[in-house]
C-alpha cells in the first residue's frame, strides 16, 4: 500500500513520538520497506534517528519468551516493536 496524505499524517505524528519503525509501519498498514524508504527521500519531515540498539529488559525477555514458545523472528519482531536482525542477535547473544 503506498503513502497516502492520511498516512503520511499519521506516521509523522508516530515518528516525531518516538515510535519504533516497525509499529508506524504496523499501524499505518504498509510494509515497513515503505515507510523507510519514504522517510528517506523526505527528512524534512521525518528527520534522522539515532539509532538506538537498546531493548528494554523487558523487550528482551518477551523475544526470548516468544522463541522459546515457537514464534518465528517476525512475529517476534512485530510484537517486541523492533527489527528482525535484532530479535536474531538478541536470541543468539542471549538465549
Amino acid at each position: 500500500m503506498p503513502m497516502t496524505t492520511l498516512t503520511i499524517k499519521k506516521a509523522k505524528k508516530l515518528w516525531s513520538e518516538g515510535i519504533p519503525t516497525a509499529r508506524i509501519a504496523e499501524a499505518c498498514g504498509v510494509k515497513m520497506d515503505t515507510l523507510m524508504n519514504y522517510a528517506r527521500n523526505n527528512r524534512e519531515t521525518f528527520p534522522a534517528r539515532r539509532k538506538s540498539t537498546h531493548l528494554t529488559d523487558e523487550q528482551k525477555e518477551l523475544i526470548l519468551k516468544m522463541h522459546g514458545e515457537g514464534f518465528g523472528p517476525t512475529a517476534i519482531a512485530r510484537q517486541a516493536g523492533c527489527c528482525v536482525t535484532t530479535v536474531h542477535r538478541i536470541v543468539e547473544t542471549e538465549g
